[in-house]
């Protein structure tokens, strides 16, 4: 009788709820029971909580034992936990192992009854092998709910595919975020082997269900495996369903045309969305749009320094820009004025008239004239014009060439802690143009400017750390290399394909190796270009296809990479 009358309950015929309906007006508790759930559920009635409750009362009054533990869902639902405990509590007397896992879920998340983590999991660990059970514990291992316990990824993937073979006791908003977190895991996470096949296999069932976080991951992946196309489709589904951290990947792609034709309009669109929600990012983005004005977009200096501003406020490094564009400001409108402040000592006036007369944007360019303002600024003891005189000396623009006066300003500038000071400090001992090569002080120097947010730095450490005959350390390299490299930074990903393809600092990976230049390729490194032209030709990580090979090779020779030549 229990599937005759499941079946009726589960059907959205009217013939089948008339079947149960009369089925309960003659007095049968389990029809009585499922003709609640269709009140709850609105299942062919509209939802009815006060119908669905009065149902439930009459079948557990009848002795049916499955409805205690829905009846305290209901309270539940609607806003009484403390009566759910109660109804849960009589659910588990009555053998219903559903009861079990609603209180143990309560426990866990402490609705109706004091937190108590240990206790909910006791409860939902004699009947693990049903879905919510196993759902549960696996979120408690991956970290999301009961933090008392220490988290174990191994044992959340454990319980989160044990909760997938029994997804039927899952709502379907359970069943998104489960798909999600397994992609999650399987993506990116310590302890547990990355495995990109069945990451995005999870990440596809989650966003095609309907979850923007899981878009989102989607499209992080298609990035990272070098998918412009697919990444933007997805970071586009998850920004219009609303999720504010997709906002700006939509608007830079809109920007740079990266998966999608450059749209300056859009781009506008999507950067003013996420502007508005304090994304830093996107600020610095529509301050760089109007400051040169792109496509249909005309320049507007004032609206480009609005954006500078709002960017900084959000915490945002944009103190050179800021600098240049009050340069060019200042120069538009009113250079006369500006060569007076200038001439009386205005130190803003004088880099304003040395970054004006370097770009030529405004007026001639001049590097006499821009190098003899930034040695007035330098003098004056700022840090920025030092350096700038550091970069006109040693590449003799503006003045001849003076190794000695050169290092003399960089060392004025590192003094005062500039960031870039130090990074070009650490250039010059490692390379040892200026001054004789010492790669244990380039390090120094390096470390400093990474600490100070400078992402080229942590490529050069990496670089050095890989290397040097002397300091050669492929761990430190690595993690050296992950810091620069982004989304953005080709060499920083080669480099990372490279320690990946030989098993240095990590255990040898080629499908990460591939994926690896891959990204440093569709980011424009020449070597990145040839090596993944190398592993399609050898099928080192992929499928081997002489085609792709012959392309890639092509394209890094285009690029100046002499070796991809020698491969035509």
């Amino acid at each position: 009788m229990f599937k005759t009358l499941l079946s009726l309950f589960r059907s959205t015929d009217k013939n089948s709820l008339e079947a149960l309906k009369q089925h309960a007006e003659q007095g049968d508790a389990e029809a009585i029971y499922q003709l609640g759930r269709v009140y709850a559920l609105g299942k062919g009635e509209e939802v009815d909580y006060d119908k669905a409750m009065t149902l439930y009362h009459r079948a557990n009054a009848l002795g049916y034992p499955l409805a205690a533990n829905n009846i305290g869902a209901l309270y539940d639902n609607m806003g009484e936990p403390e009566k759910s405990v109660e109804w849960f509590e009589q659910g588990i007397r009555q053998g219903d192992k559903r009861a079990t896992i609603s209180l143990g879920r309560f426990y866990l998340l402490g609705i109706g009854v004091e937190q108590d983590t240990f206790k909910g999991m006791q409860m939902l660990e004699k009947y693990d092998n049903h879905g919510l059970a196993s759902y549960l514990l696996a979120q408690v291992y991956d970290g999301v709910i009961g933090y008392e316990v220490p988290i174990n990824y191994p044992k959340a993937l454990e319980y989160y595919l044990l909760a997938e073979k029994n997804k039927q006791d899952l709502t379907n908003e359970d069943l998104m975020t489960l798909y999600n977190n397994l992609g999650t895991l399987y993506n990116a996470h310590e302890d547990i082997p990355t495995n990109y096949v069945e990451a995005q296999k999870y990440l596809t069932k989650a966003a095609e269900m309907g979850l923007p976080h899981a878009m989102y991951g989607l499209a992080n992946l298609h990035g990272f495996k070098g998918d412009k196309k697919q990444a933007f489709k997805w970071y586009l589904k998850a920004a219009e369903n609303g999720l504010i951290d997709a906002y700006y990947y939509v608007g830079n792609a809109y920007k740079r045309g990266e998966g999608v034709q450059q749209d300056s309009q859009k781009a506008l669109k999507w950067l003013e969305l996420a502007a508005e929600y304090q994304m830093r990012d996107a600020a610095r983005e529509l301050a760089e749009i109007y400051q040169d004005g792109l496509g249909n977009v005309p320049q507007n200096l004032e609206k480009a320094q609005e954006f500078y501003l709002l960017a900084k406020e959000a915490g945002e490094d944009v103190e050179r820009s800021m600098q240049q564009l009050q340069s060019r400001l200042a120069v538009r409108d009113d250079f006369g004025a500006l060569l007076e402040r200038a001439k009386e000592g205005n130190l803003e006036a004088q880099k304003d008239l040395a970054m004006a007369y370097v770009r030529g944007d405004e007026i001639e360019q001049n590097n006499e004239e821009a190098f003899k303002w930034y040695k007035a600024a330098a003098e004056q003891g700022d840090a920025d014009a030092q350096n700038s005189l550091y970069n006109r000396y040693a590449k003799g623009e503006g003045v001849e060439q003076n190794s000695e006066e050169a290092m003399k300003w960089l060392h004025r500038s590192a003094e005062q802690g500039y960031g870039l000071a130090y990074y070009n400090l650490g250039f010059e001992y490692s390379s040892g143009d200026l001054v004789r090569k010492d790669e244990l002080e380039a390090i120094k120097w390096y470390k400093k400017a990474a600490k100070k947010d400078i992402k080229e730095a942590y490529y050069q450490l990496g670089f050095l750390y890989t290397y040097s005959d002397t300091i050669k350390d492929y761990q430190a390299a690595r993690e050296c290399y992950e810091l620069a490299g982004g989304s953005w930074n080709g060499e920083a990903q080669n480099e990372l394909g490279i320690l990946h393809f030989n098993g240095f600092g990590t255990p040898k990976d080629d499908a990460k190796a591939f994926l690896y230049f891959q990204l440093a390729a569709e980011n424009g490194s020449p070597e990145g270009m040839y090596n993944l032209g190398a592993m399609y030709d050898n099928g080192f990580g992929t499928k081997r296809n002489s085609k792709l090979a012959d392309q890639w090779f092509k394209k890094s020779c285009e690029a100046g990479y002499e070796k991809a030549c020698e491969m035509l």
